[in-house]
């Protein structure tokens, strides 16, 4: 039997848990947004501009953790209603965060430390 690599690929993500989905979204969205703040701090953007700035970034992962959560949620029995609501406060919460501690990261001269 031959197997390609993207296959086996294409296996584990059909079989990863959708726990780890979640994890991995979050992960990568929250990382995608901490580039912007970065990148806002590094060209000195104000912290009223940054956080309409930051309101619009990383739409792609932004909506595959939004999905990732109402897997997972669906999967643990929430209502469709449920999951939705829980992945749009999980998605929130994220972006308020880093809006949060733009100001903070601003006056220290400090950056972010994106997730592994």
């Amino acid at each position: 039997m031959f197997v390609t690599v993207t296959s086996v690929a294409a296996m584990l993500v059909m079989a990863s848990a959708p726990s780890d989905d979640m994890d991995l979204a979050r992960t990568v969205y929250s990382n995608c947004v901490i580039d912007k703040v970065i990148a806002h701090l590094d060209s000195k953007t104000a912290e009223n501009e940054s956080k309409t700035l930051l309101s619009g970034v990383c739409e792609t992962e932004k909506k595959a953790f939004f999905n990732a959560v109402v897997k997972y949620e669906r999967s643990e029995g929430s209502t469709a209603a449920e999951a939705k609501e829980f992945a749009d406060e999980e998605v929130q919460m994220i972006l308020d965060d880093n809006t949060e501690s733009y100001a903070e990261h601003f006056a220290n001269d400090t950056r972010p430390v994106k997730g592994v």
